[in-house]
């Protein structure tokens, strides 16, 4: 009986953060710093903050899987990919999706960042969103969009700022539900060539705010170790990062204080830009 009660609230979780806006970031190395990622570049940053994909000339493809709370059948995968443009742009793709015996919820995205000015980037996503529950109901098809800033006051200093779904799109018209807009504000500061620290506030207009803190710490230069908490829920996290020429590797644990632990892979490639003969 306790086993089937929990396996109810994670259906009702898992419809809140993936079909109703899945706001929460996506990648192992943002799991492992309990999802602060805001102000963090990187090849996840199409679903994290469009305006933080990277713009220095590498082509970036990574895919991420997630087991949530060491349930056989609640299993999380998502697939990214960036590429620069030239005059200081980039553009970015994604797809995430929970599949849950009859039940599949999904996230496709496009995204486009573009350097405003040296300090100042600016980043949009248009979101397809799909739920189907099994053969005798339609799927359902939302679209939303995400907008981002990502500000570098200083060499060591990086401000991030996202919006997901600034439209207020409907989820049902007959109900007034509507997709959550979710607001999110991130800080990452560099303590030493060795340490960085995050720290991002997140606020649904319908939740409490959600305070979220990480560190990173780099022993060598292509070993990461992190660490994170954060508030709502009450969940710890821990990871690892290796990068092994163009192949980078995460793994990262998280616990939830009330559901469990849920573990996370991610695996990236980036193709280096050629230098010029």
């Amino acid at each position: 009986m306790k086993r089937r009660l929990l396996y109810m609230a994670l259906l009702l979780l898992c419809d809140n953060l993936v079909m109703y806006g899945q706001h929460m970031s996506v990648g192992s190395r943002s799991a492992g710093l309990s999802h602060a990622s805001c102000a963090l570049h990187g090849e996840w940053a199409v679903f994290n903050n469009p305006s933080a994909m990277p713009m220095e000339g590498n082509i970036r493809l990574s895919v991420f899987v997630e087991n949530k709370f060491l349930l056989n059948h609640l299993n999380a995968q998502a697939f990214a990919g960036s590429f620069p443009l030239k005059q200081h742009s980039s553009v970015g793709f994604g797809f995430s999706g929970l599949t849950q015996r009859q039940n599949t919820l999904g996230l496709v995205l496009m995204a486009y960042s573009i350097k405003l000015a040296k300090t100042l980037k600016a980043g949009i996503s248009g979101n397809y969103w799909y739920h189907q529950t099994n053969q005798f109901y339609k799927t359902n098809h939302k679209f939303s969009c995400t907008v981002g800033l990502l500000f570098e006051p200083a060499n060591n200093l990086v401000i991030g700022f996202s919006i997901v779904n600034p439209t207020r799109s409907n989820v049902a018209k007959f109900a007034n539900e509507k997709l959550p807009s979710v607001l999110r504000l991130g800080f990452a500061y560099v303590l030493s060539k060795k340490v960085q620290w995050v720290l991002e506030i997140e606020k649904d207009i319908l939740m409490k705010p959600n305070l979220k803190v990480g560190i990173e710490y780099c022993p060598r230069p292509k070993i990461s170790i992190r660490s994170g908490y954060c508030t709502s829920p009450s969940q710890f996290s821990f990871g690892f990062g290796y990068q092994y020429h163009q192949i980078i590797l995460n793994l990262s644990s998280s616990y939830n204080l009330t559901l469990g632990p849920s573990s996370q892979l991610g695996l990236s490639f980036v193709r280096r830009k050629k230098a010029p003969q």
